[in-house]
Parts: C-alpha cells; sequence; structure tokens
C-alpha cells in the first residue's frame, strides 16, 4: 500500500515534534519506568512530554524537571504519569498552557512558582483526584495544591468547606483577590500562601489554625483588616511585612513571641497590644512602623530583638508592665520620635536606672508608689502631709469615707513643684474627712 505525499509528510512533522522533545529531556528509567529529571532551558514553543521513552512509561517528572525553561509555551503531561514534583514548573516564565492527565495522583507544592503567563491548567475531565475551581486544584484529601496568578480568583471569597490545607505560595501573586473567607476545616496554611496578593483586602482565618507561617501574608499591601483566631499560637517570620495598609490587629493571648520582621514596614499600624503571655520581641519585628504611637511592652518579655522598634519615628511612650528585659539588642529602640520615653512601674525601678536617665535611648519616668512619711497640724485648721519619693505629679484627695468612691481634690496652700518638693499644706473644715495621695500622669 502507497501513502500518500500528504500522510507521509504528517507522519514525519509527528515524528519530528517527539524527536525534538525527546532530545530536550534528560531522564532516568528505573524498574522499567522513566522519570523526566531535566530539560534544555532553550528549549521553545510547546513540548509534548512522550508516553513511553525506550519502550518504557513515563512515569513521573522530578522536582524542578522544567525549573527555568523560560521559553516554554505549552506542555503536555502524557498519561501514565502519576507524580509531578516540586516546583517542577518554577520560572516558565512564557508558559501559557498545561495538560495534566487523569493518571496523575500526586502533585508538589509550588509546581507553577512564577509562571505569569499561565492562562490555563487542563485537567483530564475524567481525573477523580482532583476537583478544581477556575484556576484552583485541591486533591480528594481537601489540599489546595495549586492556583496561578492569573486565575479568575475573585470567585474565591468562599473558598469551598471541605479544604482543610493551602499548601505554601498557594495564592501568591494572585492579585485578583480582594476578600477571603476561609473555610472552618482548615487547620493549616503554609509559607507565603497568600504573600504578594496586592489587592487582597480583608481575610478571616477559622478557629483551629495554630500557626500563620514564615511570609504568609508578605506584601499585602492592601490588607486592612485580618481576624485571627483564640487557637492561633505561633506568628511566622515576616509574616505581615509590608503589609502598608494595615492599620491595627488583635493577636490571641496564646501567641508567645512576636519574632524576627513579623510587622516590619507596617507603616499604618497605629495600635497593637502586645499579648501578656510574649517572652520574645524578636529583630526588626516593628521596624519601620511609622504610624505606632505607643506601645506597652508585657512584663514577662525578656529578649527584645536587633533595631525592634527602629524608625517608629511617632512612638513617643513605651510602658513596661515588669523589669528591664534581660537582653535589649542594639538599635532595638533607634531613631524613635524625639524625647521618646519609657514609662516604668516603681517597684521596678531598680531594674532600669535612676528618673530622667537614659537607658537604650529612651528617658526612664517612673510610676513610683508614693509613701506619706509626715503628717499632722500645723494648726487647728491647717493639715500637712510630707512624702517620697519628692516631685510634681501628685494631688491630695479628700473622701468623708475610707472607699474613697466620691473624692475630691482638694487645693493645697503649698503644692509641689519641682523635684524637690516633698510637701502639701491644706485648709480642714471640722468635718471627719479622708485624705490619699495619688499621681495626676
Amino acid at each position: 500500500m502507497k501513502l500518500s505525499a500528504a500522510l507521509l509528510l504528517s507522519l514525519y512533522c509527528i515524528l519530528s515534534l517527539y524527536a525534538a522533545d525527546l532530545s530536550d529531556l534528560t531522564y532516568t528509567t528505573t524498574n522499567g519506568e522513566v522519570a523526566i529529571t531535566d530539560c534544555d532551558t532553550t528549549a521553545t514553543g510547546e513540548l509534548i512530554i512522550p508516553t513511553t521513552i525506550g519502550g518504557n512509561p513515563v512515569t513521573s517528572i522530578e522536582p524542578g524537571a522544567f525549573r527555568g525553561c523560560a521559553m516554554l509555551t505549552v506542555i503536555t503531561i502524557p498519561d501514565h504519569v502519576t507524580c509531578i514534583g516540586e516546583r517542577a514548573f518554577r520560572d516558565c516564565t512564557d508558559l501559557t498552557s498545561l495538560t495534566i492527565p487523569s493518571s496523575v495522583t500526586d502533585i508538589g507544592n509550588g509546581i507553577l512558582e512564577e509562571c505569569p503567563s499561565l492562562i490555563t491548567i487542563d485537567v483530564d475531565a475524567e481525573n477523580q483526584n482532583y476537583t478544581g475551581l477556575e484556576g484552583v486544584l485541591f486533591n480528594a484529601e481537601a489540599t489546595i495544591l495549586i492556583v496561578y496568578p492569573q486565575a479568575k480568583t475573585e470567585h474565591l471569597y468562599s473558598i469551598p468547606d471541605s479544604v482543610t490545607t493551602i499548601v505554601q505560595r498557594a495564592f501568591q501573586g494572585c492579585n485578583n483577590l480582594t476578600v477571603v473567607t476561609l473555610p472552618e476545616r482548615l487547620h493549616t496554611i503554609g509559607e507565603h500562601a497568600f504573600s504578594e496578593c496586592r489587592n487582597l483586602t480583608r481575610i478571616t482565618i477559622p478557629d483551629g489554625v495554630t500557626r500563620i507561617q514564615s511570609g504568609t501574608f508578605l506584601n499585602c499591601t492592601s490588607l486592612t483588616a485580618i481576624a485571627l483566631p483564640e487557637t492561633l499560637i505561633g506568628i511566622g517570620q515576616g509574616a505581615f511585612s509590608r503589609c502598608r495598609s494595615l492599620t491595627d490587629i488583635n493577636i490571641p493571648q496564646g501567641v508567645r513571641a512576636i519574632i524576627d520582621f513579623t510587622f516590619g514596614n507596617c507603616t499604618s499600624l497605629t495600635t497593637f497590644t502586645i499579648p501578656d503571655n510574649v517572652t520574645y520581641i524578636g529583630g526588626a519585628a516593628f521596624y519601620n512602623c511609622t504610624g505606632l504611637t505607643s506601645m506597652t511592652i508585657p512584663e514577662g518579655v525578656t529578649t527584645i530583638g536587633t533595631q525592634a522598634f527602629f524608625r517608629c519615628t511617632s512612638l513617643t511612650s513605651l510602658t513596661f508592665r515588669g523589669p528591664a528585659p534581660t537582653t535589649i539588642y542594639p538599635g532595638a529602640f533607634g531613631r524613635l520620635a524625639d524625647g521618646a520615653v519609657a514609662n516604668i512601674e516603681g517597684r521596678f525601678a531598680d531594674s532600669f536606672g535612676a528618673v530622667g536617665s537614659n537607658w537604650n535611648g529612651l528617658i526612664l519616668n517612673f510610676d513610683r508608689p508614693v509613701t506619706i512619711t509626715r503628717c499632722g497640724f500645723l494648726n487647728p485648721t491647717t493639715f500637712f502631709i510630707e512624702f517620697e519619693p519628692a516631685g510634681a505629679g501628685y494631688r491630695v484627695m479628700n473622701s468623708p469615707t475610707l472607699d474613697f468612691e466620691n473624692a475630691v481634690e482638694v487645693t493645697p496652700a503649698l503644692e509641689p513643684t519641682t523635684t524637690g518638693d516633698n510637701r502639701f499644706e491644706f485648709a480642714v473644715s471640722g468635718a471627719r474627712n479622708f485624705y490619699w495621695l495619688e499621681p495626676t500622669e
């Protein structure tokens, strides 16, 4: 039987295509199965991975196999492939289409990282292992596996209730995301899962999630509000770094450390409450948070890292609820507002230094409990009170009963106005009254 010229030409083109594809690939054969391990980074255009090589089925795409193949535009994975390794197609910057067959049962993390041109992921309609939303794949174990940046992810305001795990970098760079509600069954969010989502404004994380991993919301520059669960016990490095629109955030009491760069460059952050159980504030934790005006450091904090509050240029007041942290690294309080003050409870004064002195760049201001050293009548109508420590900042309160619920301030004849004054004198009536001193600031 003679073949027509057109058919011969077609067969030649098909054979040439497969030969060209095979010449671009590096592979290994083990126990009669082929694994694609590498690809020539100069390969261009469409690539159809052969179903068999040397008579053996191609069953896996190894981690990073096509990494950096920037000029490939279309890749088709054949039947028999069951596994696609981590970052298999990372940095395939011209890739617009990827076809995944029904045989695939295992997909590694980040297989499409840095693939900004990707438009479609074609998953075999008969694939029972994966259920898809537009631009998203998640498996039967309800783990989100792939989300690509150009996906129409505005449809993901509410991720399906079945999802329990979001892998690292799953939504990285998805600029169509604006508002996200995560499902109640979710318990794991991977590193950088939502980083670079520059239009994300609000997200709610459900109870059951115990950790926000490193870089989870890095550079989400439009994020203004985030609801964190009471189950949270850990926040990773740089988790909210460069969230420049974030104005306030409530950290649950289970969190014990604010680690390095967690809130660095959150320039709109105006208020922040550090949970009472925190013992460690890491390096650059609040670096360049130029909107912060005050901060309270819990009693249990023992370490404040390098440049933890560096360039918080509006920060005028830090209140310490306990003794001086045992370890303060260089620049922890560098370049704060001029005259920034450390407010210290009197019972911890000895661990910081003298009133008005400089402590790590902060001016010490003690809230010392007042002690009455002497009191009595100067004459039948004048009473005096002497106290320590000397100085202004106290007032005399008068009450007919010891509960002082209806106490009023008296007007002394002599009121402390300098650091050396330690005495009040004031007129008294014939009625029985009780007096006390309290700080005015």
